[in-house]
């Protein structure tokens, strides 16, 4: 315990020594750099008078007879279309992707299923061993492909690009149900 005392008073100690030779210095600088700060005086124009809007011959405003606010029903349709074309891009970057892995030309595939899913898990229905996973539900999609007889799958979730999945879990989604 003793060593840890002197110890401290040491750099104490220190500390104390430097800064009083730093003071002396600081104030050398400072008293050297002081320079005196001169006003100026700014003016602004002053504001003049214009004419308001409701002056304005020019100034004609139409407005709507009917409403323009978005119905429950064209709200669902656009969310419908915005979905189907979302699906669309993961599909055709599904597609790319297995060409790629294959080495053959997009041409050859040709798309078996393709729907928006509710995954079980943070595993998007692709679980890799020895990892762990959110457990909770996540927004996503599956997309089959097929070259010759052969299925590949890819999996997505929260708006995040298809991965190919080699080994699928079974039922590890939840279809989407549209209302």
């Amino acid at each position: 315990m003793k060593k840890y005392v002197w110890s401290f008073i040491f750099i104490i100690s220190i500390i104390a020594c430097g800064a009083s030779q730093g003071m002396s210095v600081t104030q050398e600088r400072m008293s050297a750099d002081i320079v005196p700060i001169v006003t100026t005086r700014v003016s602004f124009p002053t504001p003049t008078q214009t004419k308001s809007a409701t002056e304005s011959p020019n100034l004609r405003v139409e407005l709507p007879t009917q409403s323009t606010q978005p119905t429950e029903e064209s709200m669902t349709n656009l969310s419908v279309v915005r979905t189907q074309t979302q699906l669309s891009i993961y599909i055709s970057q599904a597609k790319t992707d297995l060409a790629s892995l294959l080495e053959i030309p997009e041409s050859d595939i040709s798309v078996k299923q393709s729907q928006f899913v509710t995954w079980r898990d943070g595993s998007i229905g692709c679980p890799k061993p020895g990892m762990m996973y959110t457990q909770a539900l996540v927004p996503g999609y599956l997309i089959e492909l097929k070259v010759g007889k052969k299925i590949y799958h890819y999996h997505g979730g929260n708006n995040r690009p298809p991965v190919f999945c080699n080994k699928p879990a079974r039922g590890g989604y939840l279809p989407e149900t549209r209302s």
